[in-house]
């Protein structure tokens, strides 16, 4: 149980906190208010610069960093955790989350990597946020470095494939090809990065190459029925109509409550074997 005075400094602590909060964004509304009446720069606003830049300039993430830089690593991470929870709780995180920051130069989700600049959760929220702003290259660092951290449990391999499919979503499957390359070469055990690595290379056309990396998943783990008719999707994609057959018919027959989509890719290989055959409905990976 925490002592009475313990708890007094947390709370102290804490009003601190958001007091240095208020200060920051009073700071930044009065620099821009002066701005506009006179030749002096305005503060650096998240909408036109990269968090990267932000973290060496601007005043409050300056300070949030030196704060902490001389805390133990589980403090840091108990700190940016709490911060990430205020941030994700926001009225306003749907709307940074698309990109919407007019009345926010600098969302509160920077400030969790101010905090620790390891937090995946984090890096993959700003991460998305710089390349929706249109900066490719400043989002891609911060998810490259997603696949250079330590797993804590399996979050992290589930954030990495998030940024994959995020990529994936914004067709850019040269730099999906780069994250899951990365990613299988740091963590080669985790299947999820290979059957990723197979959707880049089949999205982009490179059909014998998603069948070569959809095996890989398959080897890793041949009791998934998802990497297994993903394997028969792409072997079909590749015209090895064959090879494909047999591949779903074995998800038909190993995992028969799970076989829906192996099913409808089936009836799909058909049609493209014998164009007059009927087929209802679309391609199912």
């Amino acid at each position: 149980m925490k002592s009475t005075i313990t708890i007094i400094k947390e709370e102290i602590y804490q009003f601190c906190q958001k007091l240095i909060k208020s200060f920051m964004r009073l700071y930044y509304w009065i620099n821009q208010l002066v701005s506009k009446r006179s030749d002096q720069p305005m503060l650096p606003h998240f909408q036109s610069t990269s968090f990267l830049k932000l973290i060496k300039i601007d005043p409050s993430l300056v300070m949030l960093r030196k704060q902490y830089d001389s805390e133990s690593e589980h403090q840091i991470r108990i700190a940016a955790h709490e911060e990430y929870e205020k941030a994700v709780q926001s009225p306003y995180f749907k709307e940074i989350t698309k990109g919407i920051l007019d009345d926010h130069p600098i969302p509160d989700i920077l400030r969790v990597l101010a905090i620790d600049p390891n937090f995946p959760p984090a890096l993959l929220t700003v991460g998305s946020l710089e390349y929706i702003l249109g900066r490719v290259d400043e989002a891609m660092i911060i998810f490259l470095h997603l696949v250079t951290l330590a797993p804590e449990g399996n979050d992290l391999y589930y954030i990495i494939d998030r940024a994959g499919s995020f990529l994936i979503e914004q067709t850019d499957y040269s730099n999906g090809k780069l994250l899951y390359s990365q990613a299988i070469d740091n963590h080669p055990q985790i299947d999820i990065f290979y059957s990723g690595l197979s959707y880049c290379q089949g999205l982009a056309g490179n059909m014998d190459e998603a069948v070569r990396w959809a095996k890989k998943s398959v080897q890793l783990s041949p009791d998934n029925y998802i990497f297994i008719n993903d394997l028969g999707y792409w072997l079909m994609a590749a015209r090895r109509f064959k090879d494909a057959e047999i591949v779903l018919q074995q998800v038909i027959t190993r995992f028969p409550g799970n076989s829906k989509r192996a099913k409808n890719n089936l009836k799909l290989l058909h049609s493209m074997i014998n164009p007059s055959s009927e087929y209802l409905g679309d391609p199912d990976k």
